[in-house]
Order: structure tokens, then sequence, then C-alpha cells
């Protein structure tokens, strides 16, 4: 074989390195959100008595997050788990957190449990789905 041939056999194996370990990065990932408050969207151009019946509305309210990072879900004996480190726990508002998966790991497993540790003080488990919502029952944030 000649110099040319190793190059191209090069490249494609780099190449092929970078898209499984992108492919592997982004496959259990998920991003992590806490609650912040309820809010409600409010029409511009309606007058007072139907802005007032617009807002409370409960189809309208919204929920705001505030966003806390990104995390990768782990496989251990059999099981799925995800931690949350005390770190992002700490910039919490509120207990409650909001997790969503951003690839197609959700739809291949769909149904199946996850645990869910918040820094080592608090365990509990959800089905996988494409958004999950859990809340932290032991406050371990210094501003709860």
């Amino acid at each position: 074989m000649n110099l040319t041939t190793w190059n191209y056999m090069g490249i494609v194996l780099v190449g092929l390195d970078i898209a499984f370990i992108m492919f592997y990065y982004y496959y259990a990932s998920v991003k992590v959100y806490n609650f912040i408050q309820k809010t409600s969207r409010i029409q511009p151009h309606c007058r007072r008595k139907k802005a007032k019946t617009f807002q409370n509305n409960p189809e309208n309210a919204q929920e705001e997050y505030q966003y806390l990072g990104h995390l990768w879900v782990r496989k251990k004996r059999g099981e799925y788990y995800l931690t949350i480190p005390k770190e992002m726990i700490e910039q919490s508002v509120t207990t409650k957190y909001k997790i969503t998966s951003q690839s197609m790991f959700h739809k291949f497993r769909k149904g199946e449990k996850i645990h869910i540790n918040f820094a080592d003080k608090y365990y509990t488990d959800a089905k996988l789905s494409e958004e999950i919502t859990v809340k932290n029952y032991i406050a371990t944030s210094h501003q709860l």
C-alpha cells in the first residue's frame, strides 16, 4: 500500500472516532431545569375584563424553569441512574426539577425505570420519558 491509502484510512478512522464520541455523549444526555414560578400570558390587544379572565385560565399558565446543566444517564447493574450533583442543587430555587431528554434514548427505553439521586441525600424513581418532572422532598440547597 502506498502512503495516500494510509492517509485516507487514517482520515476515515479519525472521522469514525469523532462520530462515535459524538453519538456516545449525545445518546443518553439530559438537561436539568429547576422550577422558578408559574406565569400567565396576557394577550396584548385585549381589554381589561378579558385580560383578567384570560389570566385566570389555567390552560394559559406557563411554568418557568431555570437551566441548571447538562448530565449523562449512567447504567449500573442493568438499571439507569442519574446523579444530580450538589453544585446544581445549590443553584436551585425550589425542590421541583424538570429533566428533558436530548436524544432518542427515551424512545428506545420508554417506560423503564430511572433512579434519580440528589447529591447522595435523596433518591427517587421515575419512568423514562422525554420530559420527567421530579421533586426533591428533602431540601439540600442552602437557598431553600
